[in-house]
């Protein structure tokens, strides 16, 4: 039999968290909004870069700070639909971030209510869908590139989990609200 390889935990620090945020608000226009959305809400919830990336408008709930995880790992095979946290001051970003998504939305004809997808991409022919996924992993590429800091999208969920760790949370807790 192979032998297993134990990979360690990538975790970001506080110094490489916030240049990351830093190289997210240095991107203009809606990938620059999107990279704000990705790198705050993936570290304030611990979403799966897929769950993230297919999350609904309708899936977020801000009064109670969570957002319904509507594309967990495992669909349509073993997972069910739960929710996720939504921890600290990324309600207020994501807040922002709904309304720069209704701005952007307007500009091209579009009513932000009625679009599903809570990070959408306009294609050239109008056409509204969930956000590729090469297009999320250009924009790491992008962060990574104006950060300096090399990390992978699953960074994001360990350093959630790290985070609510080290803010008292069981981790056994953190696993059972997301799964």
């Amino acid at each position: 039999f192979p032998r297993t390889v134990e990979k360690p935990v990538e975790v970001l620090g506080a110094e490489d968290l916030a240049r990351i945020r830093a190289a997210a608000d240095a991107i203009s226009g809606w990938n620059g909004v999107v990279a704000r959305l990705v790198v705050n809400l993936a570290v304030a919830s611990g979403l799966r870069p897929k769950e993230l990336r297919l999350a609904r408008l309708e899936d977020l709930d801000l009064s109670r700070g969570r957002i319904r995880v509507s594309h967990p790992k495992g669909e349509g095979a073993w997972a069910a639909q739960g929710y996720a946290p939504i921890l600290g001051t990324a309600r207020e970003e994501v807040r922002e971030f709904l309304e720069e998504r209704a701005d952007y939305l307007s500009s091209r004809g579009l009513d932000p209510s009625k679009v599903e997808p809570l990070v959408p991409y306009v294609r050239k022919d109008g056409r509204v869908e969930s956000w590729p996924e090469a297009m999320l992993r250009k924009l790491k590429g992008e962060l990574g590139r104006v950060s300096g800091v090399r990390f992978h999208l699953k960074t994001f969920r360990a350093t959630f989990a790290q985070l609510a760790k080290d803010n008292g949370a069981l981790l056994a807790s953190i696993k059972d609200e997301k799964e």
